[in-house]
């Protein structure tokens, strides 16, 4: 099938880690131009900023490493950094966007609780599943899709990637405030 990608451009920022560099192969492969974007805040916006006006945009949000507790004042303005981030390059990239995507993509955690090792990335991910619902329903009218996709510890970073090029396709412009989660079925819930 034609996705439609064929010479639009994606920047996909957050990380150059294997979620990401799944996600640049698999829409290198359906012809689109693209750009891994990491590094301090100021860089992340700057790239934004200087990327020929974007038609997809992948925020990949891979998990934090170590058992981080909420208690730690440290894991807080992590928090607060990783939203205020999201936030200043989605302005720097939608002020020249037309119709196109965004898509959120980070660890399962974000939905459920477990371990402690997972306290922060729950956080983490729930703000930015709530970031990317709220974009939504404010972009949305303006022809820009958002949708999320969720990756179990134990998925594969292919099967994840792959959602996420069928969710950047314009032949799913239909698709907005979704969340898929890729687990093989291990999710007990029904949503």
């Amino acid at each position: 099938m034609d996705l439609g990608l064929d010479g639009t451009a994606a920047l996909i920022v957050g990380d150059d880690g294997p979620l990401s560099r799944a996600c640049a192969a698999e829409l290198s492969t359906e012809g689109a131009w693209v750009r891994i974007v990491t590094g301090p805040s100021a860089q992340w916006v700057a790239e934004a900023a200087a990327c020929p006006a974007p038609t997809v945009v992948v925020r990949v949000c891979a998990p934090r490493a170590g058992a981080r507790r909420l208690a730690d004042p440290e894991a807080w303005a992590d928090v607060s950094a990783e939203l205020e981030r999201t936030g200043r390059v989605y302005q720097a990239v939608l002020a020249r966007m037309g119709a196109g995507r965004i898509v959120f993509a980070g660890p399962s955690s974000a939905t459920t609780l477990g371990p402690a090792a997972h306290e922060l990335d729950h956080v983490l991910g729930t703000g930015l599943l709530g970031l990317h619902k709220s974009l939504s329903h404010e972009i949305g009218p303006r022809g820009i899709g958002v949708n999320s996709v969720l990756l179990a510890e134990t998925g594969e970073v292919t099967d994840a990637a792959a959602v996420v090029t069928l969710l950047a396709s314009p032949r799913v412009g239909f698709v907005t405030g979704a969340v898929v989660t890729v687990d093989g079925g291990a999710s007990p819930g029904l949503f």
